[in-house]
């Protein structure tokens, strides 16, 4: 028998399932001489930059050290070329070009970090020129981290730390086990946790969809995400697939779709092993576990 919860969250779908033991920088055709040369003394951000604010033009009085409070730090600085390049307005939305500029964002932002992003709480952001500095000759594209609630809300959130190898270790921004609060109908306020104190959930890994148009409906949405974070969560636990799985503590939990970000290429669900134990908590990891009971 499966049992849904569910949080009404901006951007994205949660979903809580329990299991029952089984019945049986880019480049676009075209030369870099197309494009048009930049203004003198035009503001260029650079890899490892942090900045007060976010947007598409920075100025150079909003950059800050990594290390004070920042919302904004630069991952990878890439250049459209060719075709893009050449017309006169910015890529827009959904567009080939804005798709295979993010496409470039995913190996140096994980080098950067030292580590996966949707493992932490943290977004993947692209951002372009705006329309001034575009026709002044602006054509780079910024591969742009932030810090994010897993819930999906818009709320600014901020860093007192840089990022850069902050996921090669333990670091408070790592989502890898967390807690959430809820009833049988929702769940919310999802926070960090230490993996050795009890906690509700456990990072699995991200469900990448295969490539598709956005699923027109909630139920479509949900459907993709659940088969793909079904599966990752019973071999992380040690079966071979959820059909598989043999073990009534474990559920999942899986943080759905953006459409924004679908629509760039991130077609990415955030997949949890959920505790289905008497208060709802593990202690320590269930790598592995296969049918035994987990601490709790």
């Amino acid at each position: 028998m499966r049992r849904w919860l569910a949080a009404a969250l901006i951007g994205c779908v949660v979903t809580l399932v329990a299991c029952s033991p089984p019945t049986n920088e880019v480049a676009v055709a075209g030369t870099a001489s197309q494009s048009p040369t930049p203004s003198a003394g035009a503001f260029i951000p650079a890899v490892g930059d942090c900045f007060s604010v976010r947007g598409s033009d920075l100025t150079e009085s909003e950059r800050v050290p990594c290390s004070t409070h920042h919302f904004a730090e630069e991952a990878f600085i890439g250049s459209f070329t060719g075709d893009a390049a050449a017309v006169g307005i910015p890529p827009v939305a959904n567009s080939i070009a804005m798709r295979q500029a993010y496409e470039q964002c995913g190996a140096p932002t994980q080098r950067y970090l030292g580590g996966d992003w949707h493992s932490a709480l943290m977004q993947l952001e692209l951002e372009i020129p705006g329309v001034v500095a575009w026709r002044a000759g602006a054509r780079w594209f910024r591969c742009e981290l932030w810090a994010s609630p897993l819930d999906g809300a818009q709320q600014m959130v901020g860093a007192d730390v840089a990022f850069r190898g902050i996921l090669a270790g333990p670091t408070p921004l790592s989502a890898r086990c967390i807690t959430w609060k809820g009833t049988d109908t929702a769940v919310h306020d999802f926070e960090p946790a230490s993996c050795s104190s009890p906690h509700n959930g456990e990072y699995v890994g991200a469900y990448i969809a295969p490539a598709r148009a956005w699923p027109a409906t909630v139920k479509q949405q949900r459907d993709i995400a659940d088969h793909g974070c079904e599966n990752l969560v019973a071999q992380f636990v040690g079966f071979p697939s959820w059909q598989a799985l043999d073990n009534p503590y474990v559920g999942y939990l899986q943080l759905g779709f953006d459409e924004t970000q679908w629509n760039m290429g991130d077609r990415s669900a955030r997949c949890y092993v959920a505790a289905y134990t008497k208060d709802g908590k593990f202690v320590g990891s269930v790598k592995g576990i296969r049918g035994r009971t987990p601490k709790g």
